[in-house]
C-alpha cells in the first residue's frame, strides 16, 4: 500500500532531513540524506537543506512510497524507516527529480569538507 504524505514539516538532524508519512493510521518516518540534497541543490546549510527539500519534497514522497512498497525499510519494535540516499536518485528515476549541473571553478569554495 502506498504511502499518503502528510502535512507536518521536515526536522533538520546531522545527516538526515526528516518527516513522516502514513501507512494507514501508522507513522512512517522518512529519512532523506543530507548529502542527497548537496547532490541536487550544492547547498549545504541547515536552512538550504530545508529549503531543497521543500522544492522537491513531492519526488523524495514517491521515492519514499515506492521504497516502502517494495519492503525496502528498516523495522523498529514501534515504528518504520525508510532512509533515502544518493543511489536511490538512480534506482527510482520515475520520481524525475532533477540532476544537478557539473560543479565550476566558482563552486570549488562552496564544497563541503566531508565526502558525499
Amino acid at each position: 500500500m502506498p504511502l499518503t504524505p502528510t502535512t507536518p514539516d521536515a526536522i533538520c538532524d546531522i545527516d538526515a532531513i526528516s518527516f513522516v508519512m502514513l501507512d494507514g493510521d501508522s507513522f512512517v518516518r522518512v529519512d532523506v540524506q543530507r548529502t542527497l540534497l548537496e547532490h541536487l541543490t550544492h547547498r549545504y546549510t541547515d536552512q538550504e537543506h530545508l529549503a531543497a527539500f521543500d522544492e522537491h519534497r513531492a519526488a523524495i514522497e514517491q521515492i519514499a512510497s515506492a521504497k516502502y512498497d517494495q519492503g525496502d525499510f528498516r523495522s523498529f519494535a514501534n515504528s518504520r524507516v525508510v532512509p533515502i540516499a544518493t543511489a536511490d536518485l538512480i534506482r527510482y528515476e520515475s520520481a524525475a527529480l532533477p540532476h544537478p549541473p557539473p560543479l565550476t571553478r566558482a563552486d570549488a569554495g562552496r564544497v563541503p569538507a566531508r565526502s558525499p
